[in-house]
């Protein structure tokens, strides 16, 4: 349970960071990267870490992808609205 808050609290404060530091990717960015140290230094392996960090990319991944398409659908309702209605 100590581990798992330990994530938690890292993958907060690098996402409010990362958010300031290099917007708008640094939050998710530092997220990983907060993860995937915590989980570097838990483990003592690179690649148990980087498993970790791979449902949070998979994740963070689908949902930039579904943001970009409800985007367009957004800007695609607006264009219609503008010029046909």
């Amino acid at each position: 349970v100590n581990t798992l808050r330990l994530i938690s609290v890292v993958l907060i404060v690098a996402g409010i960071i990362g958010t300031f530091v290099l917007p708008p990717f640094g939050g998710l960015l530092f997220a990983v990267i907060g993860i995937l140290v915590v989980e570097w230094i838990r483990k003592k392996d690179l690649k148990e870490g980087l498993k970790s960090t791979g449902g949070i990319r998979k994740g963070a991944g689908l949902s930039m992808i579904v943001r970009f398409f409800i985007g367009f659908l957004m800007i695609g309702i607006w264009a219609i609205w503008v010029w046909v209605i």
